[in-house]
């Protein structure tokens, strides 16, 4: 399994400070009489977080090390492989990139934008 960082794909990877943190709790509550509530947790990995990640100012070597990375058959595969990331905060995990978007900004200079989800595999 590959990993998504500068070794494996060859330039920087460090996103551009502004990363959002989404965590999707997966708990089934039950409503009883009287407004009282029963919650439980489903299934053995109940929470999944999602990151999007903003690359400001890259070059245009440096998008397409990044974009050939996620559609690799040995990196993310366009979305259908999983790869190894480490996020800001939290522990490493598998994680796919179906969507990635791209702004060309000027001449050799490129915004990106990704999408990361953590999944969970043997």
């Amino acid at each position: 399994m590959a990993t998504f960082d500068a070794q494996t794909v060859g330039s920087d990877v460090a996103p551009s400070y502004a990363p959002t943190l989404s965590i999707e709790n997966n708990v089934i509550t039950v409503s009883l009489g009287d407004g009282y509530q029963q919650r439980l947790s489903k299934g053995v990995n109940p929470s999944r977080r999602t990151f999007t990640l903003s690359f400001k100012n890259r070059s245009t070597t440096v998008t397409t090390n990044i974009l050939n990375f996620l559609a690799s058959s040995t990196g993310g595969n366009n979305g259908a492989k999983s790869f190894t990331w480490s996020p800001p905060f939290g522990s490493t995990g598998k994680w796919i990139c179906q969507n990635p978007q791209v702004t060309i900004v000027a001449h050799n200079l490129n915004d990106i934008e990704l999408v990361f989800q953590e999944v969970f595999e043997p």
